[in-house]
């Protein structure tokens, strides 16, 4: 822009001007990850009460690395209506202040996702995200085949939350913080100059997800998946590549739902990154 601020978008190539013009257009690639406890998904449970009153489940978010909190997804049971809270911190039985809220309600039982409006996120932040469900009795929709986190709460009246839910298992609440990163002619000033493997986006995922990393020098590199058991299930690459950015779409649906690691080797140097895949 004049301004000199970004717009995300690069034009280069541009053509003489004329009737009839061309020019190569190049978007600005989303990175990022979520932070999601509940591994396994929704299960066929709910948690809550009988009584038809508004309910509250909530998580606390650790963040792994800054950015910006762009959205958060959640499982609903049966169409209600809903709000979302996000709040800057909490203290194990009270939120800290109110970031932002959005309020909705969804026709069937399914994921939810609310875009959020881009929340600045430091690396290592705690911040916590509540959801509302009006009227309802057992509306929280939580996993309880995962390993415990003890980061889920649970509210009647969206002050006080207790910690009963994390004996249960971990609402189905996840948040996606994303990053961006040029790639084109300002590659240089924007990427490490070695081998790096970046959080895949988004993750996690269902069916497919994008791999971004950078080698440094041309080598033979591998790219390949594997199972939480150390099995190989998947080989991205294997080849000689040259050195910079790449990125590489990994296809998950012949496999079943769970924790993938990524592993990128590149001459000497190996680079890891775990991936999750939920149906």
């Amino acid at each position: 822009r004049n301004d000199g601020s970004e717009t995300g978008i690069s034009l280069t190539n541009i053509s003489d001007p004329d009737s009839i013009m061309t020019v190569d257009i190049e978007t600005r690639p989303q990175y990022g990850y979520a932070v999601a406890y509940d591994e396994m998904g929704m299960s066929l449970y709910g948690f809550g009460n009988s009584e038809e009153s508004d309910k509250w489940s909530g998580v606390s978010f650790e963040a792994e690395e800054s950015g910006y909190l762009t959205e958060i997804d959640f499982g609903v049971r049966y169409p209600m209506n809903w709000t979302v809270y996000v709040y800057d911190s909490f203290n194990g039985t009270s939120p800290g202040t109110l970031m932002e809220s959005i309020s909705g309600s969804s026709d069937r039982n399914d994921w939810v996702t609310v875009p959020v409006n881009s929340i600045p996120i430091d690396g290592g932040q705690d911040f916590f995200v509540a959801v509302k469900f009006e009227s309802e009795t057992y509306p929280i929709s939580f996993d309880n085949a995962g390993a415990l986190s003890g980061r889920s709460y649970y509210s009647t009246d969206g002050t006080y939350f207790d910690d009963i839910l994390s004996a249960y298992g971990d609402a189905n609440i996840r948040a996606k913080i994303s990053s961006d990163a040029f790639v084109g002619i300002d590659l240089v000033a924007t990427v490490p100059h070695n081998v790096a493997l970046f959080h895949n986006y988004p993750n996690p995922f269902n069916p497919t997800t994008n791999i971004n990393f950078h080698v440094e020098t041309s080598h033979t590199t591998s790219l390949q998946i594997y199972d939480i058991n150390g099995r190989i299930v998947d080989i991205l690459i294997q080849d000689k590549i040259k050195p910079g950015l790449h990125q590489i779409k990994w296809d998950g649906t012949e496999f079943a739902s769970g924790i993938y690691f990524a592993k990128l080797r590149s001459g000497e140097k190996v680079k890891t990154q775990k991936i999750m895949l939920l149906k």
